[in-house]
Formats: structure tokens, sequence, C-alpha cells
């Protein structure tokens, strides 16, 4: 192949079997010694278009289109001899096919090194995918069940294409929806399992001992307080990198400045809790231990684990009995109390609970 040429390789389509076709075998029988091919017209033909085309003296009845340039757009190149020797033969083949009668001859009725490995005698040999019947159009209806010339296409090179095609789509297709399903399955966990099963977490602790939602309080406050630190540290960055810098090392100092805030800004984004009702729950929870704990006390924990470790009812029973605790009893006293509830006033119950706050965070 050379140019804008057209190699017979290059599709993948390829005449397999011709004949003739019609109702009546009779009828085949007697026309098919005057349509079979003879062998000096196969090598008149192979001479004239397949090696003399481009010297210049092929055989005017058997031109080829030829393109601006003056040469030819489809090379034709040679039969093997095996292929040529059977489409020369007697077109004794006979099949049925498709209502009619056929007869001819298969170019792949013997096998051809490195060419044929899988012989066809008759279309029905091959699968209907893998056949492509061309017959004459331009006659009546009446002729065309008497007796008409058929050709058959070996489309087994094209099937092949697709189905390897086939195979490439469906492993794409199991690719995208791989992938599809773990991003699924990774919103899923963040945005339902994983706050769902941290909750639960959390009502065990509780359940097992109330003072953990004291703890769970502050570690939920420390990361709170947290990000709000990096939040102010974040608007002053932003406020230093708008100042024009004036040398080439604030330059790459609020370069770096800025890479770090985009950083800083990507990964509080990711961390912010996408499911604000999941959120809410889990810190109404740490709320409600916290509460239970404090209103119950120290001494009412075996009352309040007693009870939520029980699944048999949901009423309370508040009557459970007692333990001994072996404890020493300290007493606190505001100095001069009076004076600081005439000063402060309505804010005297906030700096009580202040003191108090000290006093718990000291005291096991």
């Amino acid at each position: 192949q050379s140019g804008s040429e057209k190699c017979s390789t290059l599709f993948y389509a390829h005449t397999f079997w011709i004949g003739l076709a019609g109702t009546s075998m009779e009828t085949l029988e007697q026309g098919a010694p005057f349509a079979q091919l003879r062998a000096g017209a196969i090598e008149n033909w192979e001479a004239s278009l397949g090696s003399a085309v481009s010297a210049g003296d092929a055989d005017p009845r058997f031109e080829l289109p030829t393109g601006k340039d003056g040469s030819t757009l489809f090379t034709m190149g040679s039969f093997p001899s095996e292929a040529r020797q059977n489409l020369a033969g007697i077109w004794n083949e006979d099949c049925h096919y498709g209502g009619f009668e056929h007869l001819g001859l298969s170019i792949l009725q013997t096998e051809i090194s490195d060419l044929v490995a899988h012989t066809v005698r008759c279309p029905s040999d091959l699968r209907p995918a893998e056949r492509f019947r061309i017959s004459p159009l331009l006659i009546t209806q009446e002729q065309f069940d008497k007796i008409h010339i058929a050709f058959f296409f070996d489309m087994r090179p094209f099937v092949k294409q697709e189905a390897v095609f086939g195979i490439l789509t469906t492993i794409f297709v199991c690719i995208v929806l791989s992938l599809a399903s773990v991003a699924f399955s990774a919103d899923a966990n963040n945005l339902v399992l994983n706050p769902i099963e941290r909750m639960i977490a959390k009502v065990n602790k509780i359940r097992d001992d109330p003072l953990q939602a004291i703890k769970m309080a502050d570690a939920v406050f420390e990361v709170e307080e947290a990000n709000k630190h990096r939040q102010r540290r974040r608007s002053t960055l932003r406020a230093e990198i708008v100042v024009r810098p004036r040398t080439w090392r604030e330059t790459i100092t609020k370069a770096y400045q800025a890479v770090a805030l985009c950083l800083q800004t990507a990964e509080s984004s990711n961390q912010e809790e996408a499911a604000a009702e999941t959120a809410i729950l889990e810190k109404t929870i740490i709320k409600l231990g916290t509460l239970l704990a404090l209103g119950f006390g120290h001494a009412g924990v075996n009352i309040v684990s007693g009870n939520m470790s029980t699944l048999d009812s949901a009423g309370v029973n508040a009557m459970i009995p007692g333990v001994c605790v072996d404890c020493v009893i300290g007493y606190v006293k505001i100095r001069n109390f009076s004076t600081a509830t005439e000063v402060l006033q309505t804010k005297i119950m906030t700096f009580v609970n202040q003191i108090a706050e000290i006093v718990h965070g000291l005291v096991n």
C-alpha cells in the first residue's frame, strides 16, 4: 500500500462463496456452466490489474478507478494458488439458504497455509453474524425466484474486531461502575455510616460510665477552640498577603503563606462535617450525657449506669440499692459572698460556677 491506494486487506469483509440461487435446482444446474469462471480469465485479470497496472499496459476492459494524480485507488494484489484453483473450479456445491437453492463454489473449501484454517463449503457453515449476502435488486420478483447470482461475504474479521471492542467497552463500563460505587460508598460512609457509628460508640461509653460525657464535651470544646484559632490565623494571613511586598524575600514569604493558606483552607473544608443533622445529634448526645452526669453527680453514677445498662424496660428505676463509699468531705466557703453578691448582682451565679468548675477540676 502506498499513497492513497486501498488494499483489500484493509477491509473486514471478503467474498468467500459465489454461485447461482433460485427455487429450482434443475434451472441452476443448467445455468452454472455458463456463469462459472475459467482459469484463463482469472490469470488475465491478475496480469492486467495485479502486476501490469503500474506499468501502464493494463487491459482496458479491466481499468480501475484512478485519482487526480493518475494512480489507482485500489490495489487488488494476487490470489494464493489454492484460492485461484478453487475460484476456477466447477460450481457443484449444493447449498440451501434463505428458502432458495444455491449452486456454486466456496473459495474457502480447502485449507490454505497461514490464511485458511477453518474450511467453509456452504454459507450455512458460518453463523448468521459472520456472513453477508449480496444479490441483484434491479430484476423482477419472477426473475429473482427463477435464477439470480449470489455472493456471500465472510464477516468473521469484522465480527472479531467488533467482539474486541465489545469486550473493551464492557471492561470500561465495569471500571466506571466500580469507581462510581466506590465514590458512592465513600460518600455514604462519610455522611451516614461513620457519624452513626460514632454516635453509637459515644452512647455506649455514656451507658457504661456517664462521667465520660464530661470528657467528651471537653474534647469537643478543645477542637472547636482550635478551629476558631485556625480561622483567626487564616484571617490574619489574608490581611498580610494583601499588603504589597517591598523586597524579593517578602515576595517569597508571602507566596509561601499563600500556599499554606490554600492548603489549610482545603484541609478545613475536607474536615467540615457535611451532614449537619448527624453533627447536631452527636453534640446533643454529648450535652445530654453531660447534663445527666452533672445532675446526678458522682454519687448517682451507679443509678444512671444501672438504668441504661438494662434493656428490659424503658422506665427509670431510681430505687436501685446504693453502695458504701469512703470519702472525704471538704467545705469550700467564698469569703465576703454577700459583698460579692451586692457588686456582681445577676453575674453572681457565673462567678460561683467558675469557682465550682475550678474546684471540681482539681478534686477527683
